[in-house]
């Protein structure tokens, strides 16, 4: 990946192609066609990341310039670091596959242990749960995307910080001033920012996911144990996308085309879509860079 991220070679990924210049090479067959299956997806990861959607990009960029006044004049993200860099050892990050729902009643038994990072869409299931999450994050830009957190839930809010990319739509910003909830942006990392100079308000990945915001965030943070739960990235038995308490459903990407991968830790196999597959290729890839302990269940840690 790195490889093909890098000039010139990312100039030229429309011409690649791989030719067994050899006979002798025909006793590999097998690999080669399976390393040239690998080297396509991974072409076609690196493209997905510079976006698919010109109108998403301009959508992206308008809010941000909208939303630049916001952001600072609200605390920068290193006054964040500053006060909370190295407090706590472990994090949990909270995402919302189907499996969520079982992992709660342990997560709100041992949920002071931990900092817990909570994707928007979990915001409200946690709640329901009277769990506490230290940070909402949020990543989209879309109107859908901002009416996870248009109510607020007075039993978990007080201490949760709410920690926005500076592109998401206006009325994310609308509903956490309306009901004082503590928030920041971070700004999305483009050219145009880099050339401010405002280096305090950090810079978020663009991994186009939020559960890869908080990864960044956790490590940025200092935890050494990070814990993932709910980040199936695939579907359940039943096909169901989400759990029961989703704002939107349960099945809410259930029509999404669908291909099969292998499960984790490389037993079976289960149904995801192709961006997910997109999402878990990007948090793999960044864990294999750090030194610290990942794990998938809570159940794990809380046990050891």
């Amino acid at each position: 990946m790195n490889f093909f991220q890098t000039p010139p070679f990312f100039n030229f990924l429309r011409l690649y192609d791989l030719h067994l210049h050899s006979e002798y090479y025909e006793i590999y067959h097998e690999k080669i066609l399976n390393l040239n299956e690998k080297i396509i997806n991974i072409i076609r990861n690196v493209i997905f990341y510079q976006g698919n959607d010109i109108k998403d990009a301009l959508q992206g960029l308008g809010q941000y310039i909208y939303n630049f006044s916001n952001m600072v004049e609200n605390p920068p993200l290193k006054n964040l670091w500053l006060m909370r860099n190295k407090k706590v050892k472990s994090a949990i990050i909270v995402s919302t596959g189907p499996s969520l729902s079982k992992q709660l009643p342990l997560l709100k038994q041992y949920q002071d242990r931990f900092s817990i990072f909570c994707v928007d869409s979990a915001y409200s299931i946690l709640a329901k749960n009277n769990i506490k999450p230290d940070y909402v994050l949020m990543s989209e830009r879309t109107e859908i995307t901002s009416k996870l957190i248009e109510k607020n839930y007075e039993n978990i809010d007080k201490d949760t910080v709410f920690i926005l990319l500076s592109l998401v739509h206006p009325l994310s910003i609308e509903y956490l001033e309306n009901t004082n909830r503590k928030f920041l942006l971070i700004p999305y990392p483009t050219t145009f920012f880099d050339k401010l100079n405002l280096l305090d308000f950090g810079k978020s990945p663009s991994g186009g996911t939020v559960a890869y915001n908080a990864l960044q965030l956790a490590c940025d943070f200092g935890h050494k144990n990070i814990i993932f739960i709910g980040q199936d990235l695939a579907y359940d038995k039943e096909g169901n996308s989400h759990p029961e308490d989703y704002v939107y459903g349960a099945r809410y990407e259930s029509n999404v085309e669908r291909k099969l991968c292998v499960a984790y830790n490389g037993k079976g196999e289960v149904y995801t879509h192709s961006i997910w597959n997109v999402f878990r290729l990007t948090i793999q890839n960044y864990i294999a860079q750090k030194k610290v302990l990942i794990f998938i269940m809570l159940q794990k840690v809380v046990l050891e």
